[in-house]
């Protein structure tokens, strides 16, 4: 007789990524007496930030932490990608999170008022309520013509970029382009200063610069107090963030370094642009990121990579919510700083929606 299909886990509230919007759900969640568990793709919580680039700095300690807990001294320091990550798995251990790590999620189905989640190692889970946290990490976007890439150009995406070491020890000299505007571009940049290689940064638009380091720690205090002590004051900032002035400003204007208008076509390996064509060897792309939403079904994503969605629930899965979304709430949401405030405001959502769903809710 043929084995009986193993019952599916039975499990209150499903959190997936353990990154810091997660996190910071699963303690409000906490606060509120709902236990949840994390499903994290990775080995440890904030895993991700790992395989971020050696040299990426965050935003200062005051608005990078979940709980604001650094001293005084600290608030202004910036951490490094590496210290970010040790930090959130800090964080998961003194609150006690309940975090399953190594189980990626590779499918989700609707069972009545149900969600039946399938991870990597085969283990099957069902749950009333699902929180999607996976941020944008991972999901890398690049312009159409990258498929027009030539095979004696190689290319990569900052998602996958390191450090310049390879780069930056060949014994040729490169003609190196790089695709973008933002701050990624500006990193890039940074890295290859010192190069021998000559440097083509092609980009869509204006070039706009960041105000200075001193300028934003002198004015961020006031900035986000008056984010915290007034909610509208919100709808008039944005989550575009430009490239770093200072320093790169004079490498802009340096020897080695050209800038061009967008790539229009790519043919016979010749790189068509604005101001002429070039051959290039290496592509680097710091063209961002969209939602990591590749685990979902397609019915809960648009065209454009968002999920569908009313405030914080899906539009057509009633109990599926998402945290971490750029422009969620405000220009705030994608960054730390939102989320904290977010998860708080999301945690009291789901109490409501299961005082609405008796049946269902958790003990």
């Amino acid at each position: 007789m043929p084995n009986a299909q193993k019952k599916p886990e039975e499990v209150d509230i499903i959190i997936i990524g353990a990154g810091p919007a997660g996190l910071a759900c699963s303690v409000a969640l906490k606060q509120l007496n709902l236990k949840s568990l994390i499903l994290e793709t990775g080995t440890n919580p904030g895993n991700s930030w790992l395989k971020m680039p050696n040299n990426l700095h965050l935003g200062p300690w005051i608005s990078t932490q979940i709980d604001k807990c650094t001293s005084l001294l600290n608030h202004y320091k910036c951490p490094t990608a590496q210290e970010f990550s040790m930090y959130l798995q800090g964080f998961a251990n003194k609150n006690r999170l309940d975090i399953r790590t190594n189980q990626k999620v590779v499918s989700i189905k609707r069972d009545d008022n149900f969600f039946i989640l399938e991870t990597s190692i085969a283990q099957s889970l069902r749950t009333p309520c699902v929180i999607n946290a996976t941020g944008y990490f991972g999901n890398p976007v690049y312009p159409e013509w990258v498929k027009n890439i030539p095979d004696s150009c190689d290319f990569l995406h900052y998602n996958d970029y390191k450090d310049p070491a390879l780069i930056l020890s060949s014994n040729q000299k490169l003609k190196i382009l790089i695709v973008g505007g933002g701050i990624s571009a500006g990193e890039l940049l940074l890295d290859l200063e010192k190069s021998k290689h000559e440097i083509f940064l092609s980009t869509r638009n204006k070039l706009r610069f960041d105000k200075p380091k001193w300028l934003q720690i002198l004015v961020s205090p006031l900035y986000f107090w008056l984010e915290d002590k007034f909610p509208k004051f919100s709808q008039f900032g944005s989550s575009k963030r430009y490239m770093a002035g200072g320093k790169i400003k004079k490498i802009l204007k340096g020897k080695n370094f050209k800038k061009i208008g967008p790539i229009l076509d790519i043919k016979n390996n010749l790189f068509h642009h604005n101001k002429g064509s070039e051959r290039f060897d290496l592509v680097l792309f710091a063209t961002g990121w969209k939602c990591n939403l590749t685990h979902l079904p397609s019915e809960l994503v648009s065209d454009e990579g968002r999920p569908i969605l009313h405030e914080f629930q899906s539009v057509s899965w009633p109990g599926f919510f998402f945290l971490g979304i750029d422009n969620q709430v405000s220009y705030r949401s994608r960054f730390i700083r939102g989320i904290r405030n977010d998860a708080n405001v999301l945690a009291r959502t789901i109490l409501n929606y299961f005082a609405n769903k008796n049946d269902n809710a958790p003990a």
